[in-house]
């Protein structure tokens, strides 16, 4: 069954347009007809509408909301199967994406901005940068690896290729200075987020998909790097059997648990980004993972800063606006810096 406007669903409710998709179904504009007012439906479409569990967690989602009585949580009116499709009814809410916001303001004020990105994750913040004609569902879709090679992308682009850094020796105590190119680092494309991929381990038979930005942002922030990880695998195993029957969704086995994360990282290795480094001073090896999206912000920041400190030096010096010196090209505005130093 294909969804399409004018379709009405369950008797109760049709379709006007679509709102947005995303990894497991879509959300449509629509008319409640009893009611007649315009509502919300969400579905879970393709094979995911095939799987118990997918259902199971999708009928968990709207009886919890249903529960909640709160001006931040939207209202459910109703849920169901119909025609074999999962669907869930809830109030529309009216408002506008960042993009939209854009178009319509052209310049955010720097307090709005700030509760921008006081609520939304900083890799989302970057990646938005990264990939500026993308909505903020899909690119809350892109796999962690596909997310990284963008912000690679786009550190290359605002600062060059070299990479500088420094690491602690973990034997030695020693600071250990880190060189290197965005091309070093620079893994080969995923597959598509909403790929669904098959592994055979102990036993088990598990189909599952990569985790995306999304993912990410859903877990709770708890101090257990193991319950983070297993919160994890639960949102991305799709189906999982033991010896051909249904399994529930965790615990699972250590050697299961292990197999999934090393295939999901071979499917997107760039989500996972490993620098080889040695200690001139006590000769050890080891291998220190590269978060990307902390380095660049971290990168941006300070350029801010220096950035600032260079305004406020000039317009005391000169009297100068701060559009006007932002409309200086960086050599001229070098070269009046220097002129106060001197």
């Amino acid at each position: 069954m294909e969804l399409a406007p004018n379709l009405v669903i369950a008797d109760r409710f049709r379709l006007n347009r679509v709102i947005g998709r995303g990894g497991m179904g879509s959300v449509w504009h629509a008319t409640h007809l009893g009611l007649d007012i315009p509502c919300a439906v969400k579905f879970i479409e393709g094979h995911y509408a095939l799987v118990p569990e997918a259902q199971t967690r999708f009928e968990r989602e709207a009886k919890a909301a249903a529960h909640l009585r709160s001006p931040h949580v939207v209202q459910i009116l109703d849920h169901g199967v119909w025609q074999g499709v999962p669907y869930l009814a809830m109030e529309l809410l009216e408002g506008e994406d960042l993009g939209q916001r854009l178009k319509r303001v052209e310049r955010l004020h720097p307090k709005d901005l700030c509760v921008i990105v006081s609520q939304v994750a900083r890799a989302l913040t970057l990646l938005a940068l990264a990939a500026p004609a993308n909505s903020a569902e899909r690119l809350a879709r892109y796999t962690i690896g596909r997310r990284d090679r963008e912000l690679l992308d786009l550190r290359e682009r605002i600062f060059g290729s070299r990479m500088m850094g420094a690491a602690k020796c973990p034997a030695c105590g020693q600071a250990v200075d880190v060189e290197f190119s965005v091309g070093d680092i620079r893994a080969d494309p995923a597959p598509d987020a909403e790929q669904v991929h098959l592994l055979e381990s102990a036993g088990y038979e598990v189909r599952f998909r990569l985790p995306n930005c999304d993912d990410i942002a859903s877990l709770e922030p708890v101090a257990d790097a193991s319950m983070r990880k297993s919160a994890l695998l639960r949102r991305c195993v799709i189906e999982a059997r033991l010896n051909g029957e249904p399994s529930p969704a965790g615990p699972w086995p250590e050697a299961m648990v292990t197999a999934l994360s090393q295939r999901m990282a071979e499917l997107d290795p760039q989500g996972d980004i490993q620098l080889s480094l040695a200690c001139p001073t006590c000769g050890h090896l080891w291998a220190s993972s590269l978060d990307i999206v902390s380095f660049l912000w971290n990168e941006i920041h300070a350029w801010a800063a220096r950035m600032l400190r260079d305004i406020h030096a000039l317009a005391s010096a000169y009297g100068w606006r701060e559009a006007d010196i932002l409309a200086l090209s960086p050599r001229r505005r070098q070269a009046y810096l220097e002129l106060i130093r001197s």
